[in-house]
């Protein structure tokens, strides 16, 4: 009875141990790395609309998923996958609008990620909008 009891406690301690290893916080994780963090658009015309791509990596080792993307009122946000394994590339397509609107933009991108070292992040767009004749 007594090396029964032996035995149960050395397998739930193994279990435990090994638990601990497959799940510990040592563990790598998804991360998020972007080409650029921001982006010039220079002068533009109003009425034009422009766009510029961004691409982003998951430089982790386990599975990205990018919860939400959000910006501001000029910006149209197009992200090609949510769900990023190791080493895998995605592009974040950024449209501006420019119709009506007129001088210096800045926009926010905010990333919200599943990761746990960077759960937030953001890129920035700016330029100069001038009025059409």
């Amino acid at each position: 009875m007594r090396s029964l009891q032996l035995i149960i406690a050395i397998s739930i301690i193994l279990l435990l141990v090994t638990e601990t290893c497959l799940l510990g916080a040592g563990d790598p994780q998804g991360e998020i790395m972007f080409s650029e963090k921001s982006f010039n658009f220079g002068i533009i015309v109003e009425g034009e609309k422009i766009d510029h791509l961004f691409k982003l990596k998951n430089v982790g080792g386990k599975i990205l998923v990018i919860n939400a993307v959000r910006s501001g009122c000029c910006a149209e946000i197009t992200l090609s996958k949510s769900m990023l394994l190791p080493e895998e590339e995605a592009e974040l397509m950024v449209t501006i609008y420019s119709e009506g609107k007129e001088g210096f933009f800045l926009e926010t991108i905010y990333i919200h990620t599943d990761s746990s070292k960077t759960p937030f992040d953001y890129l920035r767009i700016f330029g100069i909008i001038l009025k059409k004749n």
